[in-house]
């Protein structure tokens, strides 16, 4: 498994140019989300008394947002935009992975460089390739896209008919054990499932038999785990570092942890693609 994290990276190296997009892509979203979110809360935050929660003003300001809540529409333009732009990012990621795997599959097979200089920060080779990914395999990356959903959300809406609701959760009528086990259990599933269709998009760009993937899959899924546990770990670590040397040296430092952050999320995401696209490379 080593040997394919080191060819992973040896892979990701070649391609600078994707990893500077796919960093901007997600911190232009988040951007985003923050504006949406910030839009949605600075009128409260700029109302809250000095006194504190336990105040009368808190009290009073707390009913006027529950009655303009629940008894206006002042919130469902702002909810509108937030789930638009949620639904937007949904529509948009099965592209940008159709991108992303092509170009991982050519920069994978041998006579395929897009680097003429080492760490070239932009190749129009590299550019061209991904768009060439959006054409070919971006409808049926969509399609499984919206495979993934419905196996992801249909244990979930299982699970919650068969305890009886979110009411049943809220008001304990549930053991806490058994939220646990169920929580615990489709998290599992949730990790199984998301390899499980990385595997079928390596498939879908290699021209290989679907079936025959889910075989392979079924027969490698502990080494497959494995791969994506070593990452988790690695990251997990860096990221723990990281918060620690925020929560030491803040004001600055903690602009460029948050960014820093999500550049590390990013290469370790891509990390796993490019070291599991080696294991399914060599082993397939």
């Amino acid at each position: 498994m080593w040997s394919c994290l080191k060819d992973g990276i040896f892979l990701l190296r070649r391609l600078p140019w994707l990893f500077t997009a796919m960093v901007i892509y997600h911190l232009a979203w988040a951007v985003g989300l923050y504006t949406a979110f910030r839009s949605l809360t600075l009128p409260l935050v700029k109302r809250m008394p000095d006194s504190g929660f336990q105040s009368l003003e808190f009290q009073v300001l707390f009913a006027e947002w529950q009655f303009r809540l629940y008894k206006t529409d002042m919130m469902g333009p702002a909810i509108a935009f937030v789930a638009g732009l949620l639904l937007l990012r949904m529509m948009f990621t099965p592209f940008i992975n159709a991108g992303l795997y092509y170009t991982f599959h050519l920069a994978g097979e041998p006579g395929h460089d897009f680097q003429r200089k080492p760490f070239s920060p932009f190749s129009f080779r590299q550019l061209k390739t991904f768009l060439i990914g959006l054409g070919r395999v971006g409808k049926p990356f969509w399609l499984i896209h919206l495979l993934q959903w419905a196996l992801a959300l249909l244990p979930l809406w299982l699970a919650m008919y068969r305890i009886g609701g979110l009411e049943a959760v809220i008001t304990g009528a549930v053991q806490l054990r058994t939220i646990t086990l169920l929580v615990l259990t489709y998290l599992i599933y949730l990790t199984i499932l998301r390899l499980l269709i990385m595997y079928i998009q390596f498939a879908v760009v290699t021209q290989s038999r679907h079936t025959e993937m889910v075989r392979f899959f079924v027969r490698r899924l502990i080494k497959i785990i494995g791969i994506s546990l070593m990452l988790f770990a690695l990251h997990a670590i860096l990221y723990s570092s990281l918060s620690l040397i925020s929560i030491v040296f803040a004001g600055f430092y903690g602009i460029v942890f948050y960014i820093v952050s999500y550049g590390a999320r990013v290469f370790f995401k891509m990390w796993e693609i490019s070291a599991q696209y080696q294991f399914y490379r060599l082993s397939f």
